[in-house]
């Protein structure tokens, strides 16, 4: 367990160094620098107790009990920076701290307690150090989850969004995101478990070794995640469509609608790869506002599904009118617009209720 927490202590100081200082960073990586760095702690009072070195120095004991209420705001910061939200100002940040200063606040007589006192306490864990300790120690589980959850709505948002302004969006579908914060979903739960049996349950090291091999792995999966990805989600910029006001007459409506049914027609803009609706719009000569609301408001759906559907009716009338005999399905649905085979049977399955295949064998004897 010692030479696992010293592994863990310099791995995450290393991730901790390397986003913090790598070149071209963005905020996105320095907000998962710090998230290395409340881990590399975590692992060094790790390495600090299994070494004996808190007992021949205990004023160290308990200096760590802040970083679970840490964590959880970095990992929001986290979320907006890779969401491309707006910075949020240096005061609204300290509000985020604010409950791990009164963590030491609260419990100050124990940071600087006699050294026997808190070398008892660490040995033994909350179910001897009163109700309060006890009250606190599970509180600190709270902080991580709801980050987490507020963290969720924002990438849902975020994905909204990009549905709102790009018709290919298979590289942005956001499923690092998801996944990294599954993996801080279940890294929460490792460490609750741990938590809990180490301060409530008898000291065993199958805990250690839970809460020590979940925060490694946790560790080199997330620095893998945020290399590769980090920098992703920066090169889309999303505008969100300036407030417009309403039609001044039905018949404006009906003819802007009228403009784009036929535009859509005729030019067939969705055969482009990675339209975006802002060219639309400039093709259009309309504002991105205007267009978004028509698609929005009045056609019930979003740019990419919008683009997509089309997309989808071109291939079959392609795959109906003999393209099928001189061509594969996927050759077909890359002349359609479409960038990859997964984002082409997604958007059919969605919009035909079936798959391509089924779909032409169907339909073949009706033309």
């Amino acid at each position: 367990m010692e030479y696992l927490a010293f592994t863990g202590t310099v791995i995450n100081i290393f991730l901790c160094l390397f986003f913090l200082f790598k070149r071209n960073q963005n905020r996105a990586d320095r907000s998962l620098g710090w998230i290395f760095a409340l881990v590399a702690i975590t692992f060094l009072f790790n390495y600090l107790e299994f070494s004996e070195i808190l007992i021949r120095y205990p004023f160290l004991i308990f200096f760590d009990m802040g970083i679970p209420y840490l964590l959880g705001p970095i990992i929001y910061f986290y979320t907006l920076n890779i969401t491309n939200s707006s910075a949020i100002s240096f005061n609204t940040k300290i509000l985020h701290f604010i409950p791990a200063v009164l963590v030491y606040i609260l419990l100050m007589d124990l940071i600087f307690a006699d050294a026997e006192v808190k070398i008892r306490l660490m040995q033994t864990g909350a179910q001897n150090a009163g109700l309060r300790f006890q009250i606190t120690t599970i509180i600190q589980l709270i902080p991580v989850p709801v980050y987490l959850l507020i963290s969720f709505f924002k990438i849902t948002e975020y994905r909204k969004k990009l549905k709102n302004n790009f018709s290919n969006i298979h590289q942005l579908e956001l499923t690092f995101l998801k996944s990294l914060l599954l993996a801080f979903t279940l890294l929460w739960l490792i460490a609750s478990v741990a938590i809990i049996g180490l301060n409530f349950q008898a000291y065993l090291n199958f805990y250690i070794v839970i809460f020590q091999w979940g925060f490694l792995i946790f560790s080199i999966t997330i620095g893998i995640y945020g290399f590769q990805n980090n920098r992703l989600i920066s090169k889309f910029t999303i505008t969100d469509p300036t407030p417009t006001k309403e039609y001044e007459s039905i018949n404006r409506l009906n003819q802007d609608m009228e403009n784009v049914r036929l535009f859509m027609e005729e030019q067939q803009p969705h055969l482009i790869t990675d339209i975006k609706l802002h060219d639309l719009a400039r093709s259009l000569g309309m504002p991105s506002y205007q267009l978004s609301k028509i698609i929005n408001k009045e056609l019930n759906t979003n740019f990419f599904d919008f683009i997509n559907q089309h997309r989808v009716e071109s291939f079959c009338k392609m795959a109906l009118n003999g393209d099928i005999e001189k061509y594969n399905i996927l050759a077909i649905a890359y002349e359609s617009g479409f960038s990859s085979k997964s984002a082409f049977y997604r958007a059919f399955k969605k919009h035909k209720g079936t798959n391509p295949s089924k779909w032409i064998i169907d339909n073949k004897d009706s033309t």
